[in-house]
């Protein structure tokens, strides 16, 4: 991946709030079973946030739907966004979604079955005031406390197909799979605008094309690693579907495919969307 002579503007300096948010915190829904202690756990990061924040729930046509999950938590937030997609378009078009749907200035992923604790998010937000454009929890960095024990076979086959994955997309970092990541909202977006990748392999190329465009990227250490909360059950892709997309993604990063934004109303253009603001529900209760 060599240079090119168009990039995205990046910058140092924070970004303005957006719609007076200043956290947004994206879930890929896939399947809606044993959220709650997930939001339970976001509630507590918003919480200790400075600044209104919003929950976006992206549901990728889970067969029950989330209307009855946002009316439980929707006075959790200053903000509750749903987005829907009526066919299933996979993990990584559902983070595409809920990055370009975000209003914060800052947005946070964190993916339903994250081995990461949501509260190490205070280490990626930390990253981006520092100046990062993007920051991601990592389990193989040094200092990483890996509480979760996994047999040598599972060991060493995700260790094969990291490093073969990273020979066909140099990304640069230890691990980009923790579910765990943070963006600049500015850079979230022009990410998400050139971002092809459906499947659950996408982090591989949202790195690659931020690394493309000299993007920062800062990795931090997972305090500990745990099996996801009670009633999710892993849904990471495959092998060979993280290598294929990975070649995939090789072979767009080494030509100007992935220079051309596509519009954000053309990848929205089949989701539906609601927004539940708390000063918006506030003011019609008392109509």
């Amino acid at each position: 991946m060599g240079p090119h002579s168009q990039r995205p503007h990046t910058s140092s300096n924070p970004p303005q709030p957006v719609s007076g948010f200043a956290l947004s915190v994206v879930v890929p829904v896939g399947a809606n079973c044993g959220l709650s202690p997930l939001l339970t756990a976001i509630r507590s990061l918003a919480r200790e946030q400075r600044g209104k924040c919003e929950l976006v729930l992206v549901d990728d046509a889970t067969p029950e739907g989330l209307e009855s999950l946002v009316r439980c938590w929707r006075a959790q937030f200053d903000g509750v966004a749903l987005a829907r997609h009526e066919l299933g378009k996979g993990r990584g078009a559902a983070v595409r979604t809920g990055v370009l749907a975000a209003r914060g200035e800052w947005v946070v992923v964190v993916e339903p079955d994250t081995s990461a604790p949501v509260q190490d998010a205070h280490k990626l937000l930390t990253s981006l005031r520092a100046g990062a454009d993007v920051a991601l929890i990592s389990r193989r960095l040094p200092g990483a406390e890996m509480g979760q024990k996994r047999s040598f076979l599972e060991r060493a086959a995700e260790t094969t197909v990291y490093k073969l994955s990273q020979l066909l997309v140099p990304t640069g970092v230890y691990d980009c799979a923790s579910g765990l990541q943070a963006y600049r909202s500015r850079c979230g977006k022009q990410i998400a605008q050139r971002a092809s990748v459906s499947g659950a392999a996408y982090a591989v190329e949202w790195l690659g094309i931020a690394q493309s465009f000299g993007m920062q990227i800062a990795e931090n250490p997972v305090s500990h690693v745990h099996t996801a909360l009670e009633g999710l059950e892993p849904q990471g892709a495959s092998s060979l579907g993280i290598l294929r997309e990975a070649w995939r993604t090789r072979k767009r990063l080494s030509s100007d495919d992935h220079l051309q934004a596509k519009p954000a109303t053309e990848l929205l253009s089949s989701t539906s969307f609601q927004r539940l603001d708390r000063e918006t529900l506030e003011a019609l209760r008392k109509r």
